[in-house]
């Protein structure tokens, strides 16, 4: 049985039958991970499962949402998002705050800018998309009103045993690209963010005879935020996100899997499918399953924040 960490229980709804779940259990909707019959899999959809669990926060919060309703964009904006990823939250800007509004995107991912073209080609509102580092933008200076960065700044640091410098010239990039009267929606996760999936990674290593994921967020985490974004901006930090994520039924399940199957390229070496499926059914799937069966459900640790930024007045 894992450690329970999380916060209190709830009572049984509506329950999964153990059985049933393994026997199909590596028969996931097709459509939730893209061609399990390939090696890796698809890089761009796979990042998108990791956020999957976010959406069974027992708070019922959802961050991308108040950081979309934080960016209080007006006419004649030009609104930026770095690390737009697929596009959604640009699409969410979008539909919130309209038209006469100019939208960037900014990715170093070409497949991500693809299926953000794909996804953003029915707006409107005009919209470009470039691949570009978050630390080196070909933007100019004091041109955006508004830049929003969700979960992204800890990719940008290579050298994870001093990751302040390289996310640092990031702040520095974000300060110089800002208008005077910006504003700057930054958000990263807490250093208890989903535990016990750190855990179950380490196990999962641990079985397979490989190196486990390295903790992208703590390259730049709240505490790191905490440190490094004062120097740059006036930081209005608003209330955390500190909740569980409650994992109940079958459907519950498999996207708290995908989650943990979509790191599998971050593993050394990379591992293919068949083996990761393989393992979370012998190493995960029975922890997971012995606290559904016992408490009515799994939980794992939320720790989210925004931080809402403004240029230092000089």
């Amino acid at each position: 049985m894992s450690e329970y960490i999380g916060g209190p229980r709830l009572e049984p709804s509506t329950h999964v039958e153990p059985d049933d779940f393994r026997d199909d259990y590596q028969q996931v909707n097709a459509g939730r991970i893209v061609d399990t019959n390939t090696e890796y899999g698809d890089f761009a959809t796979n990042v998108k499962l990791r956020f999957y669990p976010y959406r069974h926060a027992e708070d019922g919060r959802n961050i991308h949402d108040e950081a979309v309703g934080l960016v209080d964009a007006e006419p004649g904006h030009t609104v930026l998002d770095v690390g737009c990823g697929d596009g959604e939250v640009l699409e969410s800007i979008a539909n919130m705050y309209g038209q006469d509004i100019k939208y960037i995107g900014v990715d170093n991912s070409d497949k991500m800018l693809d299926f953000a073209r794909t996804r953003l080609e029915h707006l409107e509102q005009p919209f470009s998309l470039a691949k570009f580092s978050a630390n080196q933008m070909g933007i100019k200076s004091h041109s955006v009103d508004r830049i929003i960065s969700l979960f992204s700044i800890y990719h940008v640091a290579k050298n994870s045993k001093d990751p302040f410098p390289e996310t640092e010239s990031t702040l520095v990039e974000f300060d110089r690209i800002a208008k005077h009267d910006a504003k700057i929606i930054i958000a990263t996760s807490g250093e208890n963010n989903k535990q016990l999936q750190r855990q179950f990674e380490r196990d999962i290593a641990n079985y397979l005879g490989v190196d486990p994921p390295p903790i992208f967020a703590k390259n730049f985490n709240a505490e790191i935020a905490r440190i490094l974004l004062p120097k740059h901006f006036e930081v209005d930090e608003q209330p955390p996100q500190l909740t569980d994520m409650v994992i109940s039924t079958k459907e519950d399940v498999e996207e708290y899997i995908l989650s943990l199957v979509a790191m599998n390229y971050s593993y050394r070496p990379m591992i293919v499918y068949k083996d990761f499926f393989q393992a979370t059914t012998d190493v995960v799937l029975p922890r997971i399953m012995n606290d559904i069966e016992k408490y009515g459900s799994f939980r794992d640790k939320i720790e989210r924040y925004i931080f809402e930024c403004k240029p230092k007045v000089s």
